[in-house]
């Protein structure tokens, strides 16, 4: 494998990482009732870090019961697995489109 392959799948690692830890960290606030982190800024993480927010919401189950939260995370959740899918496949193939 390449460095830019390698690189680029460390950043998308570093991007699910971080959103598992922004689910985490909200888990904590939320147990200790202290001010929690919004729902859309939870979603704006789960845009760049989809595997780690579905790691987030089903192992620490943070916002598992909220159905329209849940919904909205659907939606994020499959426009951003196409756009990681895209970009793993062009790491692949160097930047080809083809």
């Amino acid at each position: 494998m390449s460095s830019a392959i390698l690189f680029g799948m460390g950043i998308l690692f570093l991007f699910n990482m971080s959103s598992f830890l922004v689910y985490w960290y909200d888990k904590n606030k939320a147990i200790k009732n202290l001010q929690r982190i919004s729902e859309k800024r939870l979603l704006q993480f789960s845009l760049i870090g989809p595997i780690g927010s579905m790691f987030g919401i089903w192992l620490i189950r943070h916002k598992n019961k909220k159905w329209s939260y849940l919904l909205k995370w659907v939606f994020v959740f499959l426009i951003s697995l196409v756009g990681h899918f895209f970009i793993i496949h062009l790491l692949l193939n160097e930047g080809n489109f083809s």
